[in-house]
């Protein structure tokens, strides 16, 4: 006598998934199944083969075949507060140009990254940067929390009385000798 004893089919959620606050994921289950049972965090039973999650929570699918073999799998869904790009800058006057400095005030963020005409370039929570020409320069704030993303640019202009320094020589000799 030969048995011939079926096994649970086996299925994937998928991977964890991080996402930004108000998006929303599909979760979809094996075709196939004659029962679905999903629970988890924030939905009431639900039986259905897929089902639709908008809050953070470990999720889990109970699927019964027709052959009363049961499987199961687990999926974590993490929701990011969405960053929200801010930050101020000063400009100072000195002997090489005019320094710029730039501070982020932006929430709910993991990393910030500057860019910006003239070069500028930078990674975190403020950047510098001399300008040594006058002109209008743009200065971009790209701001990340998980996958969620917000920018936010500015013009910074550089007029040419700007580029003056503040100290003015008290010795100007007319030959340029020093003396």
């Amino acid at each position: 006598i030969a048995l011939n004893i079926p096994s649970p089919q086996a299925f994937s959620l998928g991977p964890d998934t991080s996402l930004c606050a108000n998006d929303s994921i599909v979760l979809f289950g094996p075709a196939g199944g004659v029962t679905y049972s999903w629970s988890g965090d924030g939905i009431p039973f639900d039986n259905n083969q897929n089902i639709t999650v908008n809050q953070t929570g470990i999720y889990s699918l109970e699927v019964t075949d027709v052959n009363g073999c049961i499987s199961l799998d687990t999926v974590t869904i993490q929701f990011n507060s969405a960053p929200i790009a801010n930050f101020y800058y000063t400009l100072q006057s000195g002997c090489s140009g005019v320094l710029m400095e730039a501070v982020s005030t932006t929430a709910n963020v993991t990393q910030e990254i500057w860019t910006g005409s003239d070069g500028i370039s930078g990674i975190g929570n403020t950047v510098k940067h001399v300008y040594t020409q006058p002109g209008t320069y743009t200065l971009l704030l790209t701001a990340y929390n998980g996958n969620c993303v917000d920018t936010l640019s500015t013009q910074i202009t550089i007029g040419e009385t700007a580029l003056i320094p503040d100290t003015i020589p008290n010795i100007i000799t007319p030959n340029g000798d020093g003396i």
